[in-house]
């Protein structure tokens, strides 16, 4: 479409009144993909709660039932970027190569972190372990309930790695299998739209807080990494002047 000749304003613009904007870059940081990864997490949690507590608030119309779906995708994207952040640190703190594993199986992700905080925790003699298993009860208890779900006849256990769709699409990657909630069933499959807000929303600052911990130590690292750096690059340059050796 020639935009001279569009009708319509472009969507990369700007409004008057500047609370009517977004901006995609303002809090992100070029330097630092960890932090931009945590920003867009809150940006899918904060929807989730949203859209449930505008379902709450009015649901004589039963959006929910539609909401729903783009709610436990909000959720469920979050929970993956958190949980992608948290191992991209744990990698840095271990001074492992690594920065996150790719793909969308929340349980496998959530399952890499703790055996690299188990890893942390000994390397840094720390007992963050236990708390961290305290933090993300629910978190888990989320996910051992949501796996079920989709694979009640494998006590909860993907054949695959679990992509999450159900929540994206009706029907299952082969094109054919329908979702449960879109097969044949004759129970009704709810969720209470009160506890899911809540949840979530409990999740998501734990989730948060731990992923700003490990942001904290691996800038502590960073820093006491830079200053042992100086240290010696000074006592370099101080051996050379007491040997008579100057820069020409």
């Amino acid at each position: 479409m020639d935009k001279k000749n569009s009708e319509y304003k472009s969507i990369f613009s700007y409004n008057t009144d500047w609370n009517k904007n977004a901006y995609l870059n303002w809090q992100m940081r070029y330097s630092d993909q960890r932090h931009n990864f945590n920003i867009i997490a809150k940006g899918y949690m904060h929807a989730a709660i949203d859209l449930a507590a505008i379902c709450l608030a009015d649901n004589s119309d039963k959006k929910s039932d539609e909401l729903i779906f783009p709610i436990l995708f909000n959720c469920n994207h979050a929970i993956e970027l958190y949980l992608k952040s948290i191992m991209w640190s744990l990698h840095w703190l271990l001074d492992l190569s690594e920065t996150y594993s790719s793909g969308h199986d929340i349980k496998q992700l959530y399952q890499t972190v703790c055996a690299l905080i188990k890893q942390y925790c000994k390397e840094y003699n720390t007992d963050e372990f236990s708390t961290f298993n305290v933090q993300n009860k629910n978190l888990k208890e989320y996910i051992d309930e949501l796996y079920l779900f989709l694979h009640p006849d494998n006590n909860g256990i993907p054949e695959n790695k679990e992509s999450l769709d159900f929540s994206r699409y009706p029907l299952q990657s082969d094109k054919k299998t329908p979702y449960i909630y879109a097969g044949k069933t004759d129970k009704e499959i709810a969720i209470d739209l009160q506890n899911i807000k809540e949840r979530i929303q409990e999740i998501g600052y734990n989730l948060d807080t731990i992923a700003d911990y490990f942001d904290c130590m691996l800038d502590e690292k960073i820093d006491y990494e830079s200053t042992i750096q100086q240290e010696l690059e000074s006592e370099i340059f101080s051996s050379y002047y007491d040997i008579g050796y100057y820069w020409r």
